[in-house]
This record gives C-alpha cells, sequence and structure tokens, in this order.
C-alpha cells in the first residue's frame, strides 16, 4: 500500500514559517527544483532559513521543517537515521542552516531532502484528474496508484504529473509513526486532492 507524504503540520503546535525562503526561489531562477526528482549533479551554497522575530515564539520544531513555498521536505537528523535504517537510499541532502532571529537559536541539523526518482504510477483510468499540460497536473480529486507500475518502485518517489507530493510505502510510514515523526502528513490516494 502507498501513501501521499505531505509536508503539513501532524501536531497543533508544530511551527510553520508564514513567509517564503529567498534560497527556494533563487535556486528556481537557476533551474534547480529539489521536487523535480532528479539528481542535482551542481554544487549546492548553504540555505539559510531565518524565522523572524515576530514568528520567534517557536513552541516546536517538527523533524520536517515546514514552510511556505518550500515545496520540498527539511529533515532533521532523527528522519534521516530513520530512513537510513529502513534503506531508503534515492534521497540526495543539501545542508541548511535554521536561524531564529528571535532568540538567536541555530539550527544546524536539518538538510533539504532531494528525492530522486519520478514514477508515472497514476492509474489514469480509476482516478479523477485534470491535466494542465502534457506533463502537468491541475486537478486531483482522489487518485489510484497502479501496483504494476511500483511493484519495483523506491520505499519513495516523487509522482510524474503532480511532484510536488511524494509517494510512500506503507512500510515507511509505519516506521515515521511509530517513531514520532512530526511534519509528515499522510493521505491515502484516494482521499488526496490539490
Amino acid at each position: 500500500m502507498w501513501w501521499i507524504a505531505l509536508d503539513e503540520p501532524t501536531e497543533k503546535d508544530e511551527f510553520l514559517l508564514e513567509e517564503g525562503v529567498p534560497f527556494f526561489e533563487e535556486q528556481k531562477k537557476n533551474g534547480i527544483r529539489f521536487y523535480s526528482g532528479e539528481y542535482i549533479s551542481r554544487d549546492i551554497e548553504l540555505c539559510t532559513i531565518t524565522i523572524p522575530e515576530e514568528e520567534s515564539d517557536v513552541n516546536f520544531m517538527p523533524d520536517n521543517f515546514l514552510g511556505m513555498e518550500i515545496n520540498t521536505f527539511v529533515f532533521n537528523q532523527r528522519v534521516r537515521k530513520m530512513l537510513e535504517a529502513c534503506q531508503v537510499d534515492n534521497i540526495q541532502y543539501f545542508p541548511v542552516r535554521i536561524i531564529n532571529k528571535g532568540t538567536g537559536e541555530i539550527f544546524d541539523d536539518y538538510k533539504i531532502a532531494n528525492i530522486i526518482g519520478i514514477i508515472d504510477c497514476i492509474d489514469y483510468d480509476k482516478s479523477n484528474i485534470s491535466w494542465h499540460s502534457e506533463n502537468s497536473i491541475s486537478f486531483i480529486k482522489g487518485m489510484t496508484i497502479d501496483p504494476e507500475k511500483v511493484k519495483d518502485a523506491p520505499l519513495v518517489f516523487r509522482i510524474k504529473g503532480y511532484p510536488l507530493v511524494a509517494a510512500m510505502h506503507n512500510s515507511l510510514k509505519t516506521a515515521l509513526e511509530e517513531n514520532d515523526i512530526s511534519g509528515i502528513n499522510f493521505v491515502k490516494p484516494e482521499k488526496f486532492f490539490v
């Protein structure tokens, strides 16, 4: 069984950065998208994320850092170790420094997670989707993942046509939940809409 993994709060008090992060916009301008499912061969500078003073009253930093317009996972060391223990080997990591301007706290254990692999996994006959263009889905109101298309898939991958989300195997979802990993929410593909 497969799940759609979303980078969104799992707890009420998890921190969510409300403003965009210039680093990600800059990378897009350079043709780099951490949600493309493709290996990035270029050197990437250190990503600095600043939590502004007005948002600095952070109750709880989630294991997957959450921010508007980031469009990818930013995992702390706990998540990375757990994924390694589950033998996930198709993620490329890039360093991140998170600075809380209000408190002066610095978090250096987060890394951008570039999930490598994009799979045409959707059973289009059993899914309710609309296409923006030939390779880009604009609307999803429930989708079915075709078991034949994912029989040799890694435990996590990006979905062709809509790579902003990742598909995760049930075994990985279970491991994340058993370890109380925060900042990743799971939705059944049939219930996923955008």
